[in-house]
């Protein structure tokens, strides 16, 4: 072999040593390539996941606080239920006391003396106390400013030295239980 067969194959051996080394390095910049793509994937799965906790737990927490407000209502309704259960038992012998307040009245001043009276006014402070115990009170109204919540207008009168919407006489007690008014005062208001 000649120098100059020996200098070509030598070119030859550097030139496939040159190619080798290029293709290599282009193999792992395929593989850097890959490597970063999957690396993006992992990255936006865990974006994902992370978007999807997050929904997740603000989820949680709606219902969380759903469930806590139904609780509260649930026992706001039973409080109120049990609180307002006897109302209709004490709407039914609010005339019951408006019938003994008037026999009271119709036989006050003829026969105090007797036990019929005495009996009578027993029963009926009997009464009011035990319907006091259970949340009915009556409505003061006489004297007072009059409030459409509370009383019932049936009549106005002008009256010398009295401010008006004044309360001048109450005609039928009104009553509430608890903050309810089961029967507003039947009233006469002064103009």
């Amino acid at each position: 072999m000649s120098k100059t067969d020996e200098k070509e194959q030598k070119c030859n051996e550097e030139e496939e040593i040159t190619e080798e080394t290029s293709r290599e390095e282009a193999e792992s910049c395929d593989a850097c390539g890959e490597e970063e793509t999957s690396e993006e994937k992992v990255m936006s799965e865990i974006d994902l996941l992370k978007e999807q906790l997050a929904d997740t737990e603000a989820l949680r927490l709606r219902l969380l606080a759903d469930f806590d407000n139904y609780k509260k209502r649930t026992a706001r309704e039973k409080e109120s239920f049990l609180k307002y259960a006897n109302e209709d038992l004490l709407l039914s012998l609010i005339p019951v006391m408006d019938n003994m307040e008037l026999a009271l009245a119709s036989i006050k001043g003829q026969k105090e003396d007797d036990g019929t009276f005495k009996g009578i006014e027993m029963v009926y402070s009997q009464l009011l106390e035990v319907l006091e115990k259970n949340g009915l009170s009556a409505i003061d109204a006489e004297g007072k400013p009059f409030d459409p919540n509370l009383h019932e207008a049936v009549m106005k009168e002008e009256k010398e030295g009295v401010d008006s919407n004044i309360v001048l006489e109450v005609f039928r007690k009104g009553y509430k239980y608890y903050d309810k008014v089961l029967r507003p005062s039947m009233v006469k208001v002064s103009i």
